[in-house]
């Protein structure tokens, strides 16, 4: 087991079934609907996986290591959409999103973006396609329209934003200069 497993395993399900739980459901209705097994879901309603006031959280924040970046990034859009009450969770690997926020009714997919560099100017730059790589090759590729519906972009300083999609030109990179009204 890695010291992320804890981070992406278990916690982003917990508000999803709890909300599913409240509506009634059964565990193995929450693990068809979540693509998780049945023990998975008794083990997170069961509370032994209670995460300890941030301190997961609290221990990435302040590294320089992407990875960690990374995670505390997708940490700190998720505390974002749960403080105004949104029920959260992470997509797999092969979504073109990394978080989907449920409220009521309304679904809210999110793409998020984590970067230690800056321009030239001072600004944090943030990769905007994805790279996949196969035959020995890399090759970019833009997301489309639909793919998500927000961009949330976390630098090294701790600096964030949430931009519409359609906000942000289709480019493989962006830095944040003009995007001052998005800021979080």
């Amino acid at each position: 087991m890695d010291r992320y497993s804890q981070l992406r395993g278990r916690y982003h399900f917990r508000p999803v079934i709890l909300k599913l739980k409240s509506q009634n459901k059964t565990n193995e209705e929450i693990g068809e609907l979540l693509d998780i097994s049945i023990s998975t879901v008794k083990y997170i309603v069961s509370g032994q996986d209670e995460i300890k006031s941030n301190s997961k959280i609290d221990e990435l924040i302040g590294r320089d290591n992407p990875e960690d970046i990374r995670i505390s990034a997708e940490y700190a859009c998720m505390e974002l959409f749960a403080n105004k009450g949104w029920s959260i969770s992470k997509t797999n690997h092969t979504s073109q999103h990394d978080l989907f926020c449920l409220k009521n009714d309304k679904i809210i997919k999110i793409q998020v973006r984590s970067s230690t560099l800056f321009s030239a100017r001072g600004f944090p730059t943030f990769k905007t396609c994805r790279i996949v790589t196969g035959a020995g090759k890399a090759k970019r590729i833009q997301f489309n329209k639909g793919d998500f519906d927000f961009w949330f972009f976390y630098s090294i300083n701790k600096d964030k934003w949430l931009i519409p999609f359609e906000m942000i030109k289709q480019k493989s990179n962006v830095s944040m200069e003009g995007y001052d009204e998005y800021i979080i």
